[in-house]
């Protein structure tokens, strides 16, 4: 048994060491701090440098010498916490905190972020979440059993909240579970597009449709949702009471049968694209050819050598554009105004399988990584969506 052991652990060790080999360096040094309590590696030269664009910055700008230091330092320190050593620094203070965000991206890290901080962080805890005290016949309603749904039950239900979701649908999923267009995922790395507390061995780092839905659908069974869901149940109108301080929640049922629920608090999670909006466009009723959203492509579309117009370039145009062009005759887009893209070379490429290791295996190392990506992806590029006052546009446009 002891040759066993020390074989499977020889096997885990190669890997990590697989795994460090092609790690992010400012998530590996947050990781390795917190494992073992060591400071230095908060010492200026191991401040990331800063790099243009999203990517990951997997270097953090660091010479070849530094880079080589840290990986050896995170594989050592991560086969010590396998063997049983505990965290040195399980939860580190908000000052920490902030400094540890600060060197792993570059910037500096505003105060008022740090309760996100401390909420993913608090994600690789074991501990359970604090019961709500409950009046007796307390009821939500949520409706949908999207994204959001999903989101708004998982918390309701630590909480020890009764709830119920209305679903229209007859499985989870809102969008994931309706878009089919070619192309369909996310343009946010999914890595970070999912729920802290429901964390995914994702295949790629942007994730197409199916995997999406499929996560939603692991979510789901996670929590032991399903048996709060009424499916096929379309909500047809809800009226508050200001006397009783109640709604009441009329829905249709899959026979047609109307039905009257009454709770304390509704939760709308329809979601921003639910009903779809088609374009009023002056003669468009009489278009003789396929006319569609792309939230209702029709799954026996083909294609191959058509004329096609795109009204349009957002994210589902993006994504449509590319994956049909080589099949049709030809493809016209009609567009309002210029879209802006940063290039990203980790878009439909796959995680290495190494990676997808470390990120199931090591918490500390996961929840770094996503904190890096939701600072990137965040505050971060908020400063890029405020219009500049000085900016006139162009005559003409």
């Amino acid at each position: 048994m002891r040759g066993q052991d020390g074989d499977h652990g020889q096997a885990e060790a190669q890997r990590f060491a697989e795994a460090i080999e092609i790690a992010n360096i400012p998530v590996l040094l947050m990781m390795l701090l917190q494992l073992t309590g060591d400071l230095h590696w908060l010492d200026d030269k191991y401040r990331t440098r800063r790099a243009r664009g999203m990517n990951d910055n997997d270097t953090g700008g660091h010479p070849e010498a530094m880079v080589a230091e840290i990986r050896a330092a995170a594989l050592e320190a991560i086969v010590a916490w396998r063997a049983g050593r505990p965290v040195a620094i399980p939860e580190p203070s908000r000052e920490l905190r902030l400094k540890m965000l600060s060197v792993a991206m570059g910037d500096e890290i505003l105060d008022e972020y740090d309760s996100i901080i401390a909420e993913e962080l608090s994600s690789v805890q074991d501990r359970a979440a604090e019961k709500l005290p409950v009046p007796d016949g307390f009821e939500v309603l949520i409706i949908g059993a999207g994204v959001s749904g999903l989101c708004a039950a998982v918390n309701l239900q630590q909480a020890g909240i009764p709830f119920t979701i209305l679903e229209k649908s007859a499985r989870v999923g809102g969008i994931w579970r309706d878009n089919r267009y070619p192309g369909a995922g996310v343009d946010t790395p999914n890595h970070l597009y999912s729920f802290a507390n429901a964390p995914y061995d994702w295949s790629m780092y942007y994730a197409l449709r199916d995997e999406l839905h499929t996560y939603l659908e692991y979510v789901a069974n996670k929590f032991g949702l399903r048996s709060h869901i009424r499916f096929e149940t379309e909500v047809k109108s809800a009226t508050y009471d200001n006397a009783t301080q109640r709604w009441a929640v009329v829905v249709r049922n899959a026979e047609g049968a109307h039905q009257t629920l009454e709770a304390n608090v509704v939760i709308s999670a329809v979601g921003i694209f639910n009903p779809i909006k088609m374009p009023t466009i002056k003669g468009l009723d009489r278009f003789q050819g396929p006319c569609f959203h792309t939230a209702e492509w029709p799954a026996d579309l083909d294609l191959k050598g058509k004329r096609v117009a795109m009204i349009g370039n957002g994210a589902s145009a993006m994504q449509v554009g590319p994956e049909i062009q080589n099949t049709v005759a030809s493809l016209t887009i009609f567009q309002r105004s210029p879209h802006w893209v940063a290039p990203n070379e980790q878009f439909r490429t796959p995680i290495p399988e190494p990676l997808r290791f470390l990120l199931r295996e090591v918490p500390l190392y996961r929840v770094w990584y996503r904190l890096r990506l939701g600072w990137t992806f965040g505050d971060r590029f908020h400063i890029a969506l405020q219009k500049d006052p000085n900016w006139r546009i162009p005559s003409g446009r």
